[in-house]
């Protein structure tokens, strides 16, 4: 399991990396040094994301056992919006250049989520020497 852990580490960063590459610059959140870029599908229309709290990178997640980093506002790029979400339903998937597959599936929810809430819907993939990564899924929440 360590390694697994490992090898999606690895692709979550390098995937971020990518992110970061490709995501304008400016001031924050856009401009945060660990700032994670991705279109989300939110009710039907695309809605272009930066999540850059909680270390940006995972590591407040993985060193929090209460898991409040997994519930970071994603800020809405080029407007004063920001996405609060309540639930996941997310894969997260890594294969290797040989062909090996790792997955993880996260769900997660709030309790005592609010109303008003907004289904956003994220697939991913990015490609490198190191391996394909995938992120897929549902992130239940509400724009304020």
């Amino acid at each position: 399991m360590q390694k697994f852990r490992n090898v999606v580490v690895a692709g979550v960063l390098g995937l971020l990396a990518v992110g970061v590459a490709a995501g304008p610059a400016g001031a924050a959140p856009t401009g945060a040094k660990n700032a994670f870029f991705l279109t989300a599908i939110c009710d039907g229309r695309p809605v272009n994301v930066v999540v850059n709290s909680a270390n940006g990178r995972g590591s407040g997640t993985m060193n929090n056992p209460k898991g409040q980093a997994n519930f970071a506002p994603a800020h809405v790029v080029g407007s004063t919006q920001v996405f609060l979400p309540t639930s996941f339903n997310i894969t997260f998937s890594f294969t290797t250049p040989d062909g090996q597959t790792f997955t993880q599936v996260q769900n997660i929810s709030k309790q005592n989520v609010s109303k008003g809430t907004t289904t956003c819907s994220i697939d991913i993939t990015e490609t490198s020497p190191d391996g394909t990564f995938s992120l897929k899924g549902t992130v239940t929440g509400r724009f304020v």
